[in-house]
Protein backbone atom coordinates (compact mmCIF):
# COMPACT_ATOMS: atom_id res chain seq x y z
CA UNK A 1 0.00 0.00 0.00
CA UNK A 2 3.04 2.52 1.01
CA UNK A 3 4.51 1.72 -2.63
CA UNK A 4 1.70 3.74 -4.15
CA UNK A 5 2.51 6.76 -1.51
CA UNK A 6 5.82 7.38 -2.65
CA UNK A 7 7.08 9.59 -4.98
CA UNK A 8 9.87 7.94 -7.32
CA UNK A 9 12.98 8.92 -5.44
CA UNK A 10 11.75 11.17 -2.26
CA UNK A 11 13.53 14.01 -3.85
CA UNK A 12 11.40 14.13 -6.73
CA UNK A 13 9.84 17.01 -5.55
CA UNK A 14 9.58 19.68 -2.90
CA UNK A 15 6.01 18.32 -1.67
CA UNK A 16 6.53 14.96 -2.13
CA UNK A 17 9.64 15.15 -0.10
CA UNK A 18 7.44 16.49 3.18
CA UNK A 19 4.81 14.24 2.80
CA UNK A 20 7.10 10.77 2.30
CA UNK A 21 9.14 11.62 5.24
CA UNK A 22 6.13 12.70 7.42
CA UNK A 23 4.98 9.72 8.43
CA UNK A 24 8.65 7.94 9.80
CA UNK A 25 9.19 11.47 11.62
CA UNK A 26 6.18 10.50 13.54
CA UNK A 27 6.56 7.48 14.32
CA UNK A 28 10.41 8.05 15.28
CA UNK A 29 8.97 10.41 17.77
CA UNK A 30 6.44 8.89 19.15
CA UNK A 31 8.63 5.97 19.87
CA UNK A 32 11.32 8.09 21.59
CA UNK A 33 9.05 9.14 23.96
CA UNK A 34 7.11 6.22 24.95
CA UNK A 35 9.40 2.88 24.21
CA UNK A 36 13.23 3.53 24.49
CA UNK A 37 13.01 1.23 27.41
CA UNK A 38 10.98 -1.43 26.15
CA UNK A 39 12.52 -4.53 26.37
CA UNK A 40 12.17 -6.29 22.56
CA UNK A 41 11.62 -3.21 20.90
CA UNK A 42 11.82 -4.02 16.87
CA UNK A 43 11.93 -7.46 17.53
CA UNK A 44 8.50 -8.59 19.03
CA UNK A 45 5.69 -8.10 16.25
CA UNK A 46 2.68 -5.79 16.59
CA UNK A 47 -0.79 -6.65 15.40
CA UNK A 48 -0.93 -7.30 11.92
CA UNK A 49 -4.51 -5.78 11.80
CA UNK A 50 -3.77 -2.28 13.15
CA UNK A 51 -0.55 -2.47 10.92
CA UNK A 52 -2.34 -2.74 7.73
CA UNK A 53 -5.16 0.10 9.34
CA UNK A 54 -2.05 2.20 10.14
CA UNK A 55 -0.78 2.14 6.78
CA UNK A 56 -3.66 2.71 5.07
CA UNK A 57 -4.68 5.53 7.28
CA UNK A 58 -0.65 6.93 5.93
CA UNK A 59 -1.47 6.27 2.40
CA UNK A 60 -4.45 8.38 2.22
CA UNK A 61 -2.84 10.87 4.02
CA UNK A 62 -5.12 10.61 7.02
CA UNK A 63 -4.40 11.76 10.45
CA UNK A 64 -3.21 8.66 13.07
CA UNK A 65 -3.53 8.74 16.34
CA UNK A 66 -0.78 6.67 17.43
CA UNK A 67 -1.48 6.72 21.18
CA UNK A 68 -4.40 4.06 20.81
CA UNK A 69 -1.63 1.60 19.92
CA UNK A 70 0.91 -0.10 21.63
CA UNK A 71 4.75 0.46 21.15
CA UNK A 72 5.55 -2.61 19.41
CA UNK A 73 2.54 -2.08 16.55
CA UNK A 74 4.17 1.14 16.61
CA UNK A 75 7.54 -0.08 15.77
CA UNK A 76 6.53 -2.43 13.26
CA UNK A 77 4.52 0.36 11.53
CA UNK A 78 8.45 1.78 10.88
CA UNK A 79 9.58 -0.91 10.29
CA UNK A 80 7.20 -1.91 7.19
CA UNK A 81 7.57 1.83 6.14
CA UNK A 82 11.72 1.30 5.69
CA UNK A 83 10.99 -2.47 4.37
CA UNK A 84 8.11 -0.86 1.73
CA UNK A 85 9.90 2.17 -0.01
CA UNK A 86 9.91 1.49 -3.60
CA UNK A 87 13.82 2.33 -3.49
CA UNK A 88 15.46 1.71 -0.38
CA UNK A 89 16.48 4.54 1.97
CA UNK A 90 20.25 4.75 0.59
CA UNK A 91 19.28 3.85 -2.54
CA UNK A 92 20.02 0.58 -5.35
CA UNK A 93 22.42 2.78 -7.29
CA UNK A 94 24.41 3.42 -4.19
CA UNK A 95 24.58 -0.22 -2.86
CA UNK A 96 27.97 -0.94 -4.43
CA UNK A 97 29.27 2.05 -2.69
CA UNK A 98 28.10 1.81 0.81
CA UNK A 99 29.96 -1.61 0.65
CA UNK A 100 32.90 -0.86 -1.19
CA UNK A 101 33.37 1.99 1.30
CA UNK A 102 32.99 -0.36 4.27
CA UNK A 103 35.97 -2.60 2.86
CA UNK A 104 38.39 0.31 3.32
CA UNK A 105 40.62 -1.05 5.80
CA UNK A 106 40.87 1.89 7.83
CA UNK A 107 38.09 3.33 10.32
CA UNK A 108 39.46 7.01 8.97
CA UNK A 109 38.75 5.84 5.37
CA UNK A 110 35.43 4.36 6.42
CA UNK A 111 34.03 7.22 7.72
CA UNK A 112 35.31 9.67 4.77
CA UNK A 113 33.10 6.89 2.38
CA UNK A 114 29.70 6.54 4.51
CA UNK A 115 30.60 10.59 4.11
CA UNK A 116 30.71 10.72 0.25
CA UNK A 117 27.81 7.69 -0.50
CA UNK A 118 25.86 10.47 1.90
CA UNK A 119 26.48 13.33 -0.14
CA UNK A 120 25.17 12.23 -3.35
CA UNK A 121 21.55 11.22 -1.69
CA UNK A 122 18.51 12.47 -2.66
CA UNK A 123 17.39 15.13 -0.63
CA UNK A 124 15.04 13.60 1.27
CA UNK A 125 16.44 9.91 1.18
CA UNK A 126 19.59 12.36 3.09
CA UNK A 127 17.25 13.44 5.29
CA UNK A 128 15.09 10.48 6.66
CA UNK A 129 18.44 8.55 6.97
CA UNK A 130 19.65 11.12 9.12
CA UNK A 131 16.59 11.19 11.22
CA UNK A 132 16.62 7.33 11.43
CA UNK A 133 20.16 7.05 12.52
CA UNK A 134 19.87 9.72 14.83
CA UNK A 135 17.00 7.72 16.16
CA UNK A 136 18.59 4.36 16.42
CA UNK A 137 21.28 6.03 18.38
CA UNK A 138 18.59 7.00 21.15
CA UNK A 139 17.58 3.49 20.63
CA UNK A 140 21.32 2.27 21.45
CA UNK A 141 22.01 4.74 24.56
CA UNK A 142 18.78 2.67 26.26
CA UNK A 143 20.27 -1.15 25.30
CA UNK A 144 20.93 -2.23 29.30
CA UNK A 145 17.16 -2.11 29.23
CA UNK A 146 15.72 -3.02 25.64
CA UNK A 147 18.79 -4.98 24.25
CA UNK A 148 18.85 -2.95 21.20
CA UNK A 149 22.35 -2.91 20.81
CA UNK A 150 23.94 -1.09 17.15
CA UNK A 151 24.71 -4.74 16.02
CA UNK A 152 20.60 -6.10 17.20
CA UNK A 153 19.56 -2.75 15.28
CA UNK A 154 21.84 -3.59 11.82
CA UNK A 155 20.37 -6.96 12.12
CA UNK A 156 16.71 -5.93 12.02
CA UNK A 157 16.83 -2.64 9.53
CA UNK A 158 20.12 -3.31 7.52
CA UNK A 159 18.59 -5.43 4.97
CA UNK A 160 15.57 -3.16 4.74
CA UNK A 161 17.94 0.02 4.24
CA UNK A 162 20.57 -1.66 1.75
CA UNK A 163 19.25 -3.51 -1.14
CA UNK A 164 20.60 -4.20 -4.59
CA UNK A 165 18.84 -4.05 -7.79
CA UNK A 166 20.77 -6.88 -9.27
CA UNK A 167 20.05 -10.87 -8.72
CA UNK A 168 22.65 -12.64 -6.23
CA UNK A 169 23.43 -15.92 -5.89
CA UNK A 170 23.21 -17.29 -2.28
CA UNK A 171 26.95 -16.87 -1.17
CA UNK A 172 27.25 -13.53 -2.34
CA UNK A 173 23.92 -12.14 -0.62
CA UNK A 174 24.90 -14.03 2.25
CA UNK A 175 28.48 -12.24 2.62
CA UNK A 176 26.47 -8.74 1.91
CA UNK A 177 24.42 -9.11 5.01
CA UNK A 178 27.20 -9.21 7.10
CA UNK A 179 28.64 -6.23 5.81
CA UNK A 180 25.08 -4.90 5.55
CA UNK A 181 24.88 -4.60 9.21
CA UNK A 182 28.37 -3.72 9.72
CA UNK A 183 27.76 -0.58 7.68
CA UNK A 184 24.67 0.42 9.59
CA UNK A 185 26.80 -0.31 13.03
CA UNK A 186 29.34 2.44 11.23
CA UNK A 187 26.59 4.89 10.67
CA UNK A 188 25.42 4.48 14.36
CA UNK A 189 28.87 4.39 15.99
CA UNK A 190 29.92 7.26 13.94
CA UNK A 191 26.40 9.39 13.78
CA UNK A 192 28.39 12.77 14.64
CA UNK A 193 31.05 12.28 12.62
CA UNK A 194 29.09 11.31 9.63
CA UNK A 195 25.87 13.19 9.35
CA UNK A 196 26.45 16.50 11.73
CA UNK A 197 30.16 17.30 11.43
CA UNK A 198 30.89 19.42 8.05
CA UNK A 199 34.34 18.39 7.70
CA UNK A 200 36.20 15.48 9.34
CA UNK A 201 40.06 14.98 10.55
CA UNK A 202 42.08 11.86 12.52
CA UNK A 203 41.65 14.61 15.25
CA UNK A 204 37.66 14.34 15.36
CA UNK A 205 38.04 10.58 15.18
CA UNK A 206 40.25 10.60 18.21
CA UNK A 207 37.44 12.87 20.06
CA UNK A 208 34.70 10.25 18.81
CA UNK A 209 36.34 7.05 19.62
CA UNK A 210 39.48 5.26 20.95
CA UNK A 211 41.76 5.08 17.77
CA UNK A 212 41.53 1.46 15.65
CA UNK A 213 44.99 0.09 14.59
CA UNK A 214 45.70 -1.92 11.57
CA UNK A 215 47.53 -5.04 12.94
CA UNK A 216 49.41 -7.12 9.87
CA UNK A 217 48.93 -10.99 10.98
CA UNK A 218 51.92 -12.83 11.86
CA UNK A 219 52.77 -16.33 12.47
CA UNK A 220 52.46 -17.49 15.88
CA UNK A 221 54.72 -16.02 18.33
CA UNK A 222 56.21 -13.72 16.45
CA UNK A 223 55.40 -9.90 16.31
CA UNK A 224 53.64 -8.51 13.91
CA UNK A 225 55.82 -6.84 10.90
CA UNK A 226 56.02 -3.65 10.95
CA UNK A 227 59.02 -3.18 7.79
CA UNK A 228 58.59 -1.10 5.31
CA UNK A 229 57.48 -4.07 2.77
CA UNK A 230 54.71 -4.37 5.01
CA UNK A 231 54.11 -0.91 5.49
CA UNK A 232 54.20 -0.84 1.57
CA UNK A 233 51.71 -4.06 0.93
CA UNK A 234 49.30 -2.16 3.15
CA UNK A 235 49.54 1.15 1.67
CA UNK A 236 48.93 -0.25 -1.68
CA UNK A 237 46.00 -2.15 -0.31
CA UNK A 238 44.34 0.61 1.15
CA UNK A 239 45.14 2.41 -2.61
CA UNK A 240 43.34 -0.25 -4.31
CA UNK A 241 39.97 0.03 -1.79
CA UNK A 242 39.63 3.55 -2.52
CA UNK A 243 40.09 3.52 -6.01
CA UNK A 244 37.47 0.67 -6.11
CA UNK A 245 35.48 2.65 -4.09
CA UNK A 246 35.80 5.96 -5.92
CA UNK A 247 34.82 3.84 -8.99
CA UNK A 248 31.51 2.26 -7.27
CA UNK A 249 30.78 5.84 -6.48
CA UNK A 250 31.39 7.10 -9.87
CA UNK A 251 29.00 4.20 -11.29
CA UNK A 252 26.51 5.25 -8.69
CA UNK A 253 26.64 8.89 -9.45
CA UNK A 254 26.02 8.33 -13.27
CA UNK A 255 23.21 5.76 -12.69
CA UNK A 256 21.53 8.08 -10.12
CA UNK A 257 21.24 11.07 -12.61
CA UNK A 258 20.26 9.04 -15.40
CA UNK A 259 17.53 7.75 -12.73
CA UNK A 260 16.27 11.14 -12.15
CA UNK A 261 16.42 12.40 -15.75
CA UNK A 262 14.48 9.30 -16.65
CA UNK A 263 11.85 10.05 -13.88
CA UNK A 264 11.44 13.42 -14.96
CA UNK A 265 10.79 12.93 -18.59
CA UNK A 266 8.42 10.20 -17.91
CA UNK A 267 6.49 12.58 -16.24
CA UNK A 268 6.55 15.23 -18.71
CA UNK A 269 9.36 17.68 -16.96
CA UNK A 270 10.75 19.26 -19.84
CA UNK A 271 14.19 19.95 -17.64
CA UNK A 272 16.03 18.58 -14.71
CA UNK A 273 15.56 21.49 -12.51
CA UNK A 274 16.43 20.72 -9.15
CA UNK A 275 18.54 17.92 -10.20
CA UNK A 276 21.76 19.21 -9.87
CA UNK A 277 20.68 21.21 -6.36
CA UNK A 278 19.57 17.64 -5.25
CA UNK A 279 23.36 16.20 -6.06
CA UNK A 280 25.06 18.97 -4.59
CA UNK A 281 28.35 17.40 -4.46
CA UNK A 282 29.77 19.54 -1.59
CA UNK A 283 33.07 21.79 -0.88
CA UNK A 284 36.14 21.75 -3.38
CA UNK A 285 38.54 21.46 -0.38
CA UNK A 286 38.37 17.88 0.80
CA UNK A 287 38.85 15.03 -1.74
CA UNK A 288 36.64 11.88 -0.86
CA UNK A 289 35.09 13.98 2.00
CA UNK A 290 33.07 16.11 -0.51
CA UNK A 291 32.40 16.19 -3.75
CA UNK A 292 32.22 19.61 -6.08
CA UNK A 293 32.34 17.95 -9.46
CA UNK A 294 29.80 16.93 -11.55
CA UNK A 295 29.91 13.04 -12.08
CA UNK A 296 31.52 13.42 -15.55
CA UNK A 297 34.14 15.26 -13.52
CA UNK A 298 33.83 12.75 -10.77
CA UNK A 299 34.86 10.05 -13.17
CA UNK A 300 37.77 11.13 -14.60
CA UNK A 301 39.01 11.15 -10.64
CA UNK A 302 37.62 8.28 -10.16
CA UNK A 303 39.52 6.67 -13.61
CA UNK A 304 43.13 8.48 -11.90
CA UNK A 305 42.46 6.69 -9.17
CA UNK A 306 42.29 3.41 -10.41
CA UNK A 307 45.35 4.05 -12.92
CA UNK A 308 47.22 5.12 -9.80
CA UNK A 309 46.48 2.23 -7.68
CA UNK A 310 46.95 -0.43 -10.09
CA UNK A 311 50.80 1.99 -11.18
CA UNK A 312 51.43 1.33 -7.86
CA UNK A 313 50.73 -2.19 -7.62
CA UNK A 314 52.75 -2.71 -11.02
CA UNK A 315 55.84 -0.85 -9.04
CA UNK A 316 56.16 -2.52 -5.93
CA UNK A 317 54.99 -5.70 -6.43
CA UNK A 318 52.53 -8.34 -5.63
Amino acid sequence: MLKQFFAPKLAFNDLANKDAIRGPLELMNWLRKNALDEEGIFRKPGSADQIEVVINRYAKRKPVNLDDLDCHTVASVLKKWIRDMPDPITTHELYNAWLAGYRIQDLHGKIRAARACLKLLPGAHKELLRELVCFFTEVAAHSDKNFMTPDNIAIVFGPNMFQSSAAQDPLSALEDQTQIKDVLVLLIQHYRLIFIEQSFTNDMLEEDKPSVTITVDSPEGDAPDTSNKARSTLTRQQTMEEAIFLNSLRTGALSMMKSMAKMQQEAGMSEMRGARRQYDLGDPDTDLDSFSQSPEELAAEADAALAAAHAAVGKNGA
